[in-house]
């Protein structure tokens, strides 16, 4: 199957947001979103960082079995303190393609090959886990 990401937003200690402004590319406002595949126009990566929380601009990832990821380059190091990782809506309430395992990962380097540092793992997430 596939997964779908309705919105991801980080935010620093003093509650600002990243990024501030709506993507409109997955190379735009001096970030750059990249996924391990999307599900055509209308579902890349920068979607999931649209500040717009809706089913109908959502990242999507290609149907098939393996790992998906959803990566975000903030351009310079930044100091994030929380996020907030929003799925599907419509799939969550019928247990449909929300991710059921999660890890999040950060990189000074962009180049994920051993010094990236894991910020968050969940796993075994059923629809009642995205509560709250």
């Amino acid at each position: 199957g596939d997964v779908r990401i309705d919105e991801w937003q980080l935010f620093t200690p003093s509650a600002v947001q990243y990024p501030g402004v709506q993507m409109s590319s997955n190379n735009s406002l001096g970030y750059v979103a990249s996924a391990s595949s999307s599900s055509g126009a209308g579902f890349e990566a920068f979607r999931a960082f649209q500040l717009i929380l809706s089913d109908s601009s959502r990242w999507i990832s290609a149907s098939g079995a393996g790992a998906k990821w959803l990566q975000i380059d903030l351009g310079t190091p930044r100091s994030i303190s929380s996020m907030k990782i929003a799925p599907d809506g419509a799939a969550t309430s019928d247990g449909g393609y929300h991710p059921l395992d999660i890890e999040v990962l950060a990189s000074n380097t962009g180049s994920f090959s051993g010094e990236e540092v894991t910020i968050y793992t969940a796993t075994n997430l059923v629809t009642a886990g995205w509560t709250g």
